[in-house]
């Protein structure tokens, strides 16, 4: 095999590396600011933070005060990149394995704004004539 088909290769296969980070920083802002964040079910804290989320996993993010929530979906979605490993992995064996590689895969999106619905008025009675 001669030196370019070889150095073409590699650089092939270093694109498709999968040394990379497992998580992503997604925003969340969160209005009024004293309501409390859960990720997955699990309690993260109140007002507007960023959290490591892993790119592997579709995840909901719910915020709440009481009884009134609202929530927002955060997809795992696959890269450009991974995309084109894909393509070339039809053609060589090794960029498949990258797909595993969390650098593959993003969370869309990367800002999540939640608003918690106020508290409904109270209802007013009606008095009969």
């Amino acid at each position: 095999m001669g030196r370019k088909p070889v150095l073409l290769l590699l650089v092939l296969l270093t694109a498709c590396s999968s040394i990379h980070t497992d998580t992503m920083d997604v925003r969340v802002l969160v209005s009024p600011p004293e309501a409390e964040l859960l990720v997955d079910g699990v309690v993260r804290g109140t007002g507007p933070m960023t959290i490591p989320l892993t790119k592997w996993d579709s995840h909901t993010v719910l915020a709440r005060i009481g009884d009134r929530t609202t929530e927002a979906k955060v997809r795992s979605e696959m890269t450009g990149d991974g995309e084109v490993c894909l393509v070339l992995g039809f053609f060589l064996i090794l960029p498949w394995f990258a797909l595993t590689s969390s650098d593959f895969w993003q969370l869309n999106p990367q800002d999540v704004v939640l608003v918690v619905p106020a508290t409904p008025p109270a209802p007013t009675a009606v008095v009969a004539p």
